[in-house]
């Protein structure tokens, strides 16, 4: 069939629209929509039902969105379901064909890559994951853990930590990275009561955690507190380890897992998974603190490095 289709609400701006490109454009209808060619305008109250407008949206080659400044059935709080309809819509079929004016801002959190680092290499190489402590807060690049470890092995690496990041966040890093056969991936496990959310006000992703109720609380203001105490957290954390367990064991990648955050309820020994173990790291046992006076210093980070090599090699001689 195929006709380039204006899509908007039941005013006269939608006939405008179309006409001022195309003088020739006219309205398309439940009555129409069959013989419909060329330039055509309508709306989803023009239409019998939604299903109808989802067909003439599939059948048309081209879509220019142009919504009106305010909708028809707009409530008193000026949300229009019309407005809601019409865009899902559209952002559906933004995938397969040109939609013009299409609105960029709805779900910025989901066109943004979230990837920390790419592939260095073709061949073997190694991976890193994990929170500040991987990124290597309070302490030079040479004295972390991710810099000695992989020293040892002379091999590149790709660094996917993140500051105050969560499980959760590391685990999908690592799923939907370019890790191939035979690369090592070292990631330190942060502590549980963290997770990532979509701040509504921002429509950005952030971190959630327990730090940030103090050092940041309008960040995490729209979000519940006793939420990182919840069962259901754990059960996502335990759950998002043991995906990368699963992961890398079909792409055949050499998977170390070290937990370096106190956890209080020894929720860690509910992953049971052979490639994890845990290293007690108390801030008040760690042997000394970063230059922030938060994190671990280069003592501390050689213990860590140290406990990943020595298990790395239990694991994988």
């Amino acid at each position: 069939m195929g006709y380039h289709l204006f899509v908007g609400d039941i005013y006269e701006n939608l006939a405008n629209s179309a006409k001022n490109l195309y003088p020739s454009a006219y309205l398309l209808t439940d009555h129409n929509y069959n013989t419909a060619s060329g330039t055509v305008y309508t709306s989803i109250a023009d239409m019998e039902n939604l299903e109808l407008f989802y067909k003439v949206c599939e059948d048309s080659d081209e879509i220019t969105y142009c919504p009106p400044d305010t909708w028809s059935d707009k409530d008193k709080k000026g949300a229009s379901k019309q407005k809601q309809f019409t865009e899902d819509i559209l952002i559906h079929f933004s995938q397969f064909k040109s939609i013009h004016n299409l609105p960029t801002n709805r779900k910025n959190f989901l066109k943004q890559d979230f990837l920390r680092n790419p592939r260095k290499i073709q061949g073997t190489q190694i991976w890193v994951a994990g929170c500040s402590i991987t990124k290597g807060s309070g302490v030079k690049e040479g004295e972390n853990w991710k810099t000695l470890v992989t020293n040892v092995f002379q091999l590149p690496y790709s660094d996917l930590s993140l500051s105050a990041s969560s499980i959760q966040f590391a685990s999908d890093q690592i799923c939907r990275s370019d890790i191939k056969s035979k690369d090592l991936v070292f990631w330190q496990l942060t502590s549980h009561e963290r997770y990532p959310a979509i701040d509504p006000e921002n429509n950005e992703l952030i971190q959630v955690n327990t730090g940030r109720y103090k050092t940041e609380p309008e960040m995490v203001k729209n979000f519940d507190i006793n939420r990182l105490q919840e069962p259901s957290l754990y059960y996502q954390n335990v759950l998002a380890v043991r995906r990368v367990v699963n992961f890398c064991n079909k792409i055949n990648a050499k998977l170390v897992i070290l937990g370096v955050m106190y956890d209080w309820d020894s929720v860690w020994q509910n992953f049971n998974v052979p490639c994890y173990c845990h290293l007690l790291c108390w801030p008040a046992k760690w042997l000394d603190f970063g230059s922030d006076k938060i994190h671990p210093g280069p003592l501390e980070h050689k213990k860590i490095a140290d406990k990943f090599l020595k298990f790395y090699q239990e694991l994988y001689g």
